[in-house]
């Protein structure tokens, strides 16, 4: 007999029932059971700091001064925040043009960053250095805004 498991595609998010020798990591991924969390452990559970969330706003504030040049042409494409097991806020946005989705533009004219934000509000990005040919970080907020861009 051979053996079988639950599987999620990826692709199509419908639950499949493969047998493991057919299963292709990249397309597929394990169902995992749901858990239940304690009391005690849901208060462990952290949340974002006042100081995080003053610099999320900050940033927000500043996209139009560094974007957009107090221009009312461009506008904010994606803005996602994410927490870390570890405390650390991750922020992605991409900005660009109004109405320019389908054009080139759309690919040429876009600036995307990835930020992170400490406990303590301290933000930080990372670039890749072509000259020594490694990973650069880039430490403040004014600094990420001018030479995190991609």
């Amino acid at each position: 007999m051979r053996l079988q498991r639950r599987w999620v595609c990826i692709e199509t998010q419908s639950i499949k029932s493969l047998p493991a020798a057919e299963l292709h990591q990249r397309h597929t991924a394990p169902i995992l059971r749901k858990r239940r969390f304690s009391q005690s452990e849901t208060k462990e559970r952290r949340t974002m700091t006042k100081a995080q969330e003053e610099t999320i706003e900050e940033i927000r504030q500043e996209i139009p001064r560094f974007d957009f040049y107090n221009e009312t042409s461009y506008e904010i494409k994606e803005w996602e925040v994410k927490e870390t097991e570890w405390g650390t806020v991750v922020l992605t946005f991409e900005t660009g043009r109004k109405n320019d989705e389908g054009t080139l533009a759309s690919v040429l004219c876009r600036k995307s960053r990835q930020l992170f934000i400490g406990k303590r509000g301290g933000v930080a990005c990372y670039i890749y250095n072509e000259k020594t040919k490694r990973i650069q970080r880039i430490q403040g907020l004014y600094n990420c805004m001018i030479k995190g861009k991609s």
